[in-house]
């Protein structure tokens, strides 16, 4: 394929559309629209940026053929922006919920874009109607480890376009902007997911932590399982379903953050090794329905995992209120494959959330791509992550 020397010198100043590192999940195939670019999962929070100076071309609705297959919602729900940055050459930046720019703006490299849907990305580089492999654009997309994109360098770095641009508007504006990328580097996207297992949503402001009166707390309705022994194994039946297996609700749920809005992480529930849930009155919405409970001396077990977390070093709070020592709750909780840590509370119906008694926290260190494994044996009714 023959290229100019003018296309050529615009495609070499093309830089990954994120400001830090991203891990492939596909690849460029060049074999229809799907694999006609590179998609990547980004760090919660941070921007999606132009990859060089161009116009915004055109704003397309398009969900990527493999995360669903509804057409409809293919076409309304996930935003593309397609950028023309001259001499027959394009770029498609997709999965925003959000956009910030419109056709015809100017946009400079690491100008933010929009907000995404997830923290997947897609990305494309076409020049006229042939795709071109990102990752042979120049040696800033070269992987490392073969998985992980170097980004565009921080926050305060990724946008040498934008700061040229902004010379011409005076020293105060690169000023102000470079402090304000500083600060948002110092204190990342505030994280907060909270999961009340009160079945009803009656549960609303603060716990032992939040942001505001106003945290949105998701709802978990716990599925109950029935364990029967059978030829030393047991098999799980689902109250409300028949066979192996027939649960009567799904058990991953989709959890919104603090503001209500989506957020990435899910809370996955594990088969466990007993289950069941009753009910109890308490002082607060959160502890009306119990998960796990006691037959007699022996608790209940039930094992839980929060995936999709953003990396980040994060504050866990476990909540139980029910159950006289030494048969209170106990908490297992680990990172990755890593080795549990266990924590008993004191449980005493009180006025407010106290550690060690309607609750025990936990200070996790969650990686990329990691997740978070959750058993209780006893009670649990409710959770909050954090990112500290």
């Amino acid at each position: 394929m023959n290229i100019s020397t003018e296309s050529l010198g615009t495609i070499v100043k093309l830089r990954p559309p994120f400001a830090r590192s991203a891990l492939m999940l596909f690849p460029f195939t060049g074999e229809g629209r799907v694999n006609s670019g590179i998609t990547v999962e980004m760090v919660v929070g941070e921007p999606a940026v132009a990859a060089g100076a161009g116009a915004v071309e055109k704003i397309i609705s398009s969900f990527p053929q493999w995360q669903t297959n509804d057409e409809a919602l293919r076409r309304t729900t996930v935003k593309h922006i397609i950028i023309n940055h001259g001499n027959n050459v394009t770029t498609t930046v997709g999965g925003f919920t959000t956009v910030d720019v419109k056709p015809g703006q100017t946009v400079y490299r690491g100008d933010k874009l929009g907000d995404l849907y997830t923290n997947q990305l897609f990305f494309s580089v076409a020049l006229g109607q042939k795709a071109l492999n990102p990752l042979a654009l120049n040696s800033h997309w070269l992987p490392q480890n073969g998985a992980v994109i170097a980004g565009q360098g921080g926050k305060i770095r990724f946008a040498p376009d934008r700061l040229v641009r902004d010379l011409s508007a005076g020293v105060t504006v690169v000023l102000h902007s470079g402090l304000k990328y500083f600060k948002q580097l110092l204190e990342p996207t505030p994280f907060l997911v909270n999961v009340a297992f009160n079945g009803d949503g009656s549960k609303v402001g603060l716990a032992a932590t939040g942001i505001a009166a106003t945290d949105y707390w998701n709802v978990y309705t716990p599925t109950d399982f029935l364990a029967t022994a059978s030829y030393a194994c047991y098999y799980y039946y689902g109250y409300g379903g028949s066979g192996y297996f027939a649960f009567s609700a799904a058990p991953v749920l989709n959890l919104n953050n603090y503001a209500g809005t989506r957020s990435p992480a899910v809370l996955e529930r594990v088969a466990p090794l007993f289950s069941a849930a009753s009910g109890a009155a308490s002082w607060d919405d959160m502890l009306k329905l119990w998960i796990g409970g006691y037959l007699g001396p022996i608790p209940y077990e039930n094992t839980f995992r929060l995936r999709n977390i953003p990396a980040g070093v994060y504050n866990l709070y476990l909540y139980a209120n029910q159950g006289v020592f030494p048969t209170a709750s106990t908490f297992y909780v680990s990172v990755n494959a890593g080795l549990p840590t266990a924590q008993t509370n004191n449980p005493s119906v009180t006025p407010g959330f106290v550690e060690g008694v309607n609750y025990v926290k936990y200070s996790l260190t969650v990686p990329a791509s990691g997740y978070v494994t959750i058993k209780t044996v006893g009670y649990m009714s409710g959770l909050q992550m954090q990112r500290t």
